[in-house]
């Protein structure tokens, strides 16, 4: 009796991603709009994150305890797609598996395992559901993003400008993948400048408006906070710097969790802050630096 091998298509492996991502975040009580952490979401699922100083983008180690070894040399926003990447070998059972540094994955020629990993990742980490949100509450239409409104929608989603980009028309649908290439056209530093003009940003700009669908923003030592409303760091882990474009811009000095608050004392975000090229164990990403007095 002869047996068919039944070749799933790409289609049908985005298809496996997204359900396997809807059910992850179901399982760990996520809705299906919100940005997540996803460090805390793997040390939920008993997985072990830890951030090492090699030049990789990832590694998938199975077992009792599961194991993802991140590089921090990597960006930020790389480091949490790299992570749900790993998420997603784990939750397709895929093995060991080791991510060497890739500095284009959309073209990389990608075997089916690596693809359902990268859409499982671009699932978990950008829901269709949210993103569909962030637009609407802005009143923005897809076909007519600019590269700043892409960017700020990515900020929310702790994801990059370029991988937003390719979720919309790849992932989503939302738009035609030539307008996806127009977008990347337009670099970080020409972004960057639309946002704050001249002013020099040597990390990374988060950008949060009053439609932000993310209650806590996490982000490194020496990044920039440019925040569309008028609050107040809780602690000295902000530092408050001038206002540029009607906007309050904040950098991030040093290690710790705080708040940003409104006048009336309420709690606009919570903003967390991991030193710059953490290394180490994620559980750990976020603890405070000691102060002077007590060293």
């Amino acid at each position: 009796m002869t047996r068919l091998t039944v070749v799933q298509t790409n289609s049908d492996l985005a298809r496996m991603a997204l359900a396997a991502a809807l059910k992850i975040r179901q399982q760990a009580n996520i809705n299906l709009i919100e940005p997540i952490s996803i460090y805390e979401l793997c040390t939920a699922m008993g997985i072990e994150v830890q951030f090492v100083n090699i030049s990789m983008e990832g590694n998938y180690i199975p077992g009792a305890t599961p194991r993802f070894l991140i590089s921090s040399l990597r960006p930020a926003a790389r480091r949490a797609f790299t992570c749900a990447h790993e998420l997603g070998h784990h939750v397709f059972g895929h093995g060991f598996r080791l991510d060497e540094l890739i500095e284009n994955r959309e073209c990389e020629n990608k075997t089916p395992e690596e693809f359902v990993a990268d859409c499982f990742a671009s699932s978990i980490l950008m829901p269709a559901l949210g993103v569909r949100k962030s637009l609407t509450q802005r009143q923005w239409k897809a076909s007519e993003l600019t590269p700043a409104q892409v960017y700020t929608i990515a900020c929310d989603f702790g994801v990059g400008y370029q991988t937003m980009a390719t979720h919309l028309s790849a992932g989503m649908r939302l738009i035609e993948y030539s307008q996806t290439q127009e977008l990347k056209k337009t670099k970080l530093p020409a972004i960057r400048r639309s946002f704050v003009g001249d002013l020099e940003i040597p990390h990374r700009l988060i950008v949060i408006d009053q439609q932000s669908l993310t209650s806590t923003i996490e982000c490194e030592v020496g990044d920039h906070l440019l925040i569309d409303a008028a609050v107040t760091p809780q602690n000295d882990s902000l530092q408050t710097l001038s206002a540029v474009n009607g906007k309050q811009l904040f950098l991030a000095a040093r290690r710790g969790v705080t708040a940003l608050k409104t006048g009336d004392g309420t709690i606009f975000k919570h903003v967390r802050i991991m030193a710059h090229q953490y290394i180490g164990l994620s559980r750990y990403l976020f603890l405070s630096d000691p102060d002077e007095d007590d060293e």
